[in-house]
Parts: C-alpha cells; structure tokens; sequence
C-alpha cells in the first residue's frame, strides 16, 4: 500500500481567479491613528494609516456640526462618518483594521476633562462593536493633524 504524502497547497498566482480570491481572502493588518480639532461650527480630524514598517495613506477631512448642539450627538453624527470613512477605505485597499490610537491634545482635554461622555470615547466604542477593531486613546503632540495622526498610529503599534 502506498504512502499517503502530505504535500503544502501553493496559489497558482498566474491564473485570474486565484489573484482574485488571494485577494479577497487574506487581508492586510493596518493600524489608524486618528486626532480632532474642534472649532465653534467645525471638527477637523485626521486618520494615518500604517502596517508597522510605512505608512500606506492620510486623511484629512472637515465635520460641520453646527446644527447639532447636543455634545453627545455631535460626536455620535462624527463617529458615524468617520466609522463610515476607514471602513471604506480599508475594504477598498483590502485592509484589515486591527487597532485604532484617538489621539487627544491638551485643547480637547482641557474642554471635556475627564467626563463620562468624553467623545474620545464615545467614538472609540463604536469601533470596538461596530467594526471590531481595538480602540486605544492616549496623548499625542506635533505640529499638524498630520504629525498628529502620524503619531498616534506609531502608538498603537508601540503599545
């Protein structure tokens, strides 16, 4: 009776429907980093999206929030187009969403302190139950949003 050989399953890359499937099946792990400026009508935010050793794309976009006068439901109406945003984004790129850094400055912690309806954390929990993505907030200091977003998603791959 002959051996039964155990052999490793190899993609055939040159065939169209196992690009499209390969594709389609292994995602890449990224990690966001996103920081918000908030003005009197505006929030300004920005995300950084990095693999750990580049960063792969930068978003920067601006909220108008000024019918909205409820703090809670202000930021609510935000996580929801920014939820909406990454997720967008990371499907179209193939990417898997592993971990997102809220970066705060002195500025947005000097405004909701350490309040129960912080918006950093109202935001956050809707990444970890809508999108099932680790949230993590901490400090962040530069000069831009960019520098900002940048540094947070370097945090989220340090912590």
């Amino acid at each position: 009776m002959n051996k039964i050989r155990r052999k490793f399953s190899f993609w055939d890359t040159s065939h169209p429907q196992s690009v499209l499937a390969k594709n389609t099946l292994t995602r890449k792990p990224v990690y966001m980093g996103i920081v918000f400026q908030e003005e009197e009508n505006t929030l300004m935010w920005a995300s950084s999206c990095y693999d750990g050793s580049e960063y792969l794309g930068f978003h920067e976009d601006t909220l108008d929030v000024g019918d909205v006068l409820d703090t809670t439901a202000r930021w609510h109406s935000a996580g929801n187009k920014i939820l909406h945003t990454l997720m967008q984004y990371a499907t179209s790129h193939n990417y898997r969403m592993q971990a997102v850094c809220f970066g705060y400055d002195k500025k947005l912690l000097e405004k909701y302190g350490d309040s129960d309806m912080d918006p950093l954390r109202v935001v956050s929990s809707r990444f970890w139950f809508e999108a099932d993505v680790i949230p993590y907030i901490t400090e962040v200091k530069g000069m831009s949003l960019e520098e900002e977003a940048a540094s947070a998603a370097r945090k989220i791959v340090d912590w």
